[in-house]
């Protein structure tokens, strides 16, 4: 998603791109310090009564799980097969 929405903007001279990452706190926080001009998160921010942001969905996506190939050819089994395996999750931040 991130790819298609910045699409337009890579490789135009009239514009400087600078992608940052970090927590939602901070990043909200430079937003609102005018810092950066806009945040792309995977959820919406706890709103606050303080602030004068707002948060607007622009798309949603499915979940994908990606692995190596098995060493042997089997079906993958939901949720069975991800028992014994590890599994790396984005923070809760």
């Amino acid at each position: 998603f991130q790819l298609e929405f910045l699409s337009p903007l890579v490789g135009r001279a009239d514009v400087e791109l600078i992608i940052r990452s970090g927590t939602m706190r901070d990043l909200l926080a430079q937003l609102e310090a005018y810092m950066i001009d806009v945040v792309l998160a995977n959820s919406a921010p706890q709103h606050d009564a303080r602030s004068d942001l707002r948060s607007h969905l622009l798309a949603q996506q499915p979940v994908a799980l990606v692995r190596r190939p098995r060493a042997e050819p089997t079906a993958f089994r939901f949720p069975d097969d991800l028992r014994s395996q590890p599994i790396l999750l984005p923070s809760l931040d």
